[in-house]
């Protein structure tokens, strides 16, 4: 495994991608711990998708116990440093008070820049604030906006949304 011999050497995007294989069992037989320990060595290097892989990982208890505190603090990190898919888990944890407190206008900033990055989910999540008041002032035709980009983005809300 290539990505193995360059993690080896330290080069942070390889441990990350070392991770992924360990986590998917690509050339290698599925390892969640090692695949923990691989996102952990490259989040604490820095590397953004690693910190979001790791706090995935503390959310669902792969490869770990279950710490949502930790999860927030690792999507914080990586939303920080403007990963897409950080700020939209970022978000989830602040509108369900999962992990951190309740924070609906935070959450809303943070279901933006999700949204601005292309991220779907996160731009149905916003077009639900904008329609609800959420963190935000009602707004119909910025509900309508980014619900359309949703669907074009290919997300279908559960009928429970």
């Amino acid at each position: 495994m290539w990505f193995k011999r360059a993690a080896d050497q330290g080069q942070i995007e390889s441990i990350y991608n070392t991770g992924c294989c360990y986590y998917n069992g690509n050339g290698v037989a599925i390892d969640k711990f090692a695949a923990f320990k691989c996102f952990k060595r490259a989040a604490e290097a820095g590397y953004d998708k690693a910190q979001t892989s790791l706090g995935a990982c503390y959310d669902n208890g792969i490869g770990v116990e279950v710490d949502k505190v930790k999860a927030v603090k690792w999507f914080r990190k990586a939303a920080e440093s403007g990963n897409a898919q950080a700020s939209f888990c970022l978000a989830l944890a602040l509108k369900y008070g999962d992990g951190v407190a309740s924070d609906l206008v935070e959450s809303f900033k943070w279901f933006k820049v999700a949204a601005e990055g292309g991220i779907a989910e996160a731009q149905w999540h916003l077009s639900m604030a904008y329609r609800s008041g959420e963190g935000v002032a009602i707004n119909d035709h910025e509900a309508d906006r980014w619900e359309k980009l949703a669907v074009q983005g290919g997300y279908t809300p559960d009928v429970e949304e």
